[in-house]
């Protein structure tokens, strides 16, 4: 994906937070309504970066939802140069975590959370982020084999009218199955009418 973490200048292993967030499940939903591999609310993301309609759910699209991701990972640590900080705020908000700061005088993450002033959930996210990095940095050392599949190379293609997949993947060769994993912000199976979008 352009703009991954090596070229954006993030650690590498924020890479390991969807692991957290949906157990790398583009298709994952939460209680509170957030969707997809980075766990997006409605309220948080705006037409100019995914796009919510009757055709497509772009917080699945993974390609558009890493981009997003990563935006607000480097928004955040802008903001507060500390990463546990940028990480928290990434699950509660940046505006949550900042009052959380302001009323408790300035304390970092760790202070912040040993007396309360964030949400359990986010108490518990930064441990639970910082817990899945080392394991998975380094699976082995725990005695698991993981076996990750070699990352398939994606590529964009504009598409200007409206396609079924599975008139495609007839068509083209590709698995239909590839074509659904590729793309599964399609709420039909059917690229939306018009310019703009990119099927993968």
């Amino acid at each position: 994906i352009p703009g991954s973490m090596a070229e954006r200048g993030l650690p590498p292993e924020r890479a390991y937070l969807p692991g957290v967030e949906s157990a790398f499940l583009p298709s994952a939903v939460s209680r509170s309504g957030a969707v997809g591999l980075w766990q997006f609310m409605k309220n948080s993301v705006t037409p100019a970066t995914m796009k919510i309609d009757d055709w497509a759910d772009e917080r699945r699209d993974f390609w558009k939802s890493t981009d997003g991701a990563l935006k607000k990972l480097e928004e955040n640590y802008r903001y507060f140069k500390d990463w546990p900080l940028a990480l928290a705020a990434y699950n509660a908000g940046l505006g949550a975590v900042s009052r959380a700061m302001k009323g408790a005088g300035g304390a970092d993450y760790w202070e912040l959370s040993e007396r309360g002033k964030l949400k359990a959930e986010t108490r518990h996210y930064v441990p639970k982020f910082i817990a899945i990095s080392a394991i998975l940095s380094d699976s082995r050392a725990y005695g698991l084999d993981l076996g990750w599949p070699e990352d398939p190379l994606w590529t964009r293609v504009p598409v200007g009218k409206t396609v079924d997949l599975s008139l495609l993947a007839e068509k083209s060769g590709v698995p239909l199955k590839t074509l659904q994993e590729g793309n599964g912000e399609l709420r039909y199976g059917v690229t939306p009418p018009g310019n703009g979008y990119f099927l993968k």
